[in-house]
């Protein structure tokens, strides 16, 4: 299997996928070579080795990774010897608390964030042991555990998704969570793209997918998945037609 495509970032000097450089670029500050505070760096431990077809060598061993990170973590850990000293561990002095990368004092929540912490943890019936469960991919939104018409389980990833299936409850409108349908359309590192709906509705072989902001990327799988399976889908961007009369309405079904 070939490995993913990479660039490298022109802040840090860090080997990154095609498929996250955008994203990287825009949230690093260059950290991963140098600190503020003058403190030594992981990456600093490697600093004699070099890039070869991609690959990072160690010296030391036979090891070869694919990241200049992947590798000073490696040299960090197994050739800590160098020179008769032992290499500094730049994490040495650093607490392991709450906000440990800013003050480095201890934490606590107040009592009024709990309060609201043990509110919401009450309302969404997933809890944090639903994460087994959750699609690839998935985001930090609301899970909600459910069974579709099927009996089979199923977590809704957000309040939308969960607001439709109490209608579509209260309607005895039957309903699954659909496969993925794999595209033809390539992602930046080359691999197909796929799109997968909410909501399958299995007497009317329609689909239904609820989404309160619209994303450039996924507008573009949409289209090519409107194309390539020429299936019936209804976008739901507002959240007052989370409900069975506009859906019907919007879809012509009786």
């Amino acid at each position: 299997m070939s490995s993913k495509p990479t660039t490298q970032c022109k802040k840090c000097n860090l080997s990154i996928s095609l498929c996250n450089i955008q994203r990287h670029e825009q949230a690093c500050n260059g950290y991963q070579s140098s600190r503020k505070n003058g403190k030594q760096t992981i990456l600093s431990f490697i600093s004699h080795l070099k890039e070869v077809d991609g690959k990072w060598s160690c010296n030391k061993c036979p090891k070869i990774h694919n990241t200049r990170a992947k590798m000073a973590i490696h040299y960090w850990r197994c050739h800590t010897i160098e020179d008769g000293a032992k290499v500094p561990n730049p994490l040495a002095n650093r607490k392991i608390v709450h906000n440990q990368f800013t003050s480095g004092k201890e934490s606590r929540h107040r009592e009024s964030t709990k309060a609201k912490l043990s509110a919401a943890s009450r309302a969404n019936p997933a809890g944090v042991a639903l994460h087994p469960h959750l699609r690839s991919g998935a985001g930090n939104s609301k899970h909600y555990l459910v069974h579709d018409s099927n009996n089979t389980p199923v977590t809704l990833q957000s309040s939308w998704e969960y607001e439709l299936y109490l209608d579509l409850e209260r309607n005895a409108i039957k309903w699954r969570r659909p496969a993925p349908f794999w595209l033809t359309l390539k992602n930046k590192c080359g691999r197909n793209s796929s799109y997968t709906p909410d909501f399958w509705l299995v007497d009317y072989d329609v689909y239904l997918d609820p989404k309160a902001r619209e994303n450039i990327e996924q507008s573009k799988r949409i289209e090519y998945w409107s194309i390539q399976y020429q299936k019936k889908l209804l976008i739901i961007r507002n959240k007052n037609d989370l409900n069975w009369d506009y859906i019907s309405t919007q879809l012509e079904l009786e």
